[in-house]
This record gives structure tokens, sequence and C-alpha cells, in this order.
């Protein structure tokens, strides 16, 4: 078996730490964003909540609707149910 190395590039590299800035401010700011997106699926980019809807399948729509796609950080389900989502292979 052989291996590939693949270049992580700067954007790359940016996309990653605008994740992981992200995932600071939800922790930062969660005890907020639950009390005001109570169930709601909210969507974070550069730090600030860009979309919110009330199933996943609606943000996504509005989402693409609003030009931001696949370019959003980060996806969170405000609950306050403790889920877990298992994927498993057939």
């Amino acid at each position: 078996m052989s291996y590939t190395r693949v270049p992580y590039t700067e954007e790359q590299k940016r996309s990653d730490e605008e994740h992981l800035q992200d995932v600071k401010f939800l922790e930062k700011n969660y005890d907020t964003l639950m009390a005001q997106y109570p169930e709601k699926w909210i969507a974070i980019k550069s730090q600030r909540v860009v979309a919110v809807a009330d199933d996943d399948m609606d943000l996504a729509y509005i989402l693409r609707a609003s030009g931001f796609g696949g370019q959003v950080s980060l996806i969170r389900h405000m609950t306050i149910e403790d889920v877990i989502l298992i994927l498993v292979g057939q």
C-alpha cells in the first residue's frame, strides 16, 4: 500500500483556524445562545450566528438561499437533550 502526501494549503489552514475560533465562540457564549435559540438549529460563521431554523433541513435551505452554502464553519442544534449520533457502516 502506498500513500500520497497532500499539501496543507494556506486556504485549508485559514479555514481550520476560523473553525477553531467559531468553536471557541460557541463555548464562550453557549449559555446565551441556548437561552436565545432553545431547540433551534444555528449556523455560526466568523464568530456570529448567521442563520437559525427549527430543523436541519430548513437551516440548509436558508444557508443555500443566503449564499452561505458550505461556507459555514459550525452548525449546532441548541438542545438540552444529550444526543449522540453514531454512524455504523454496512
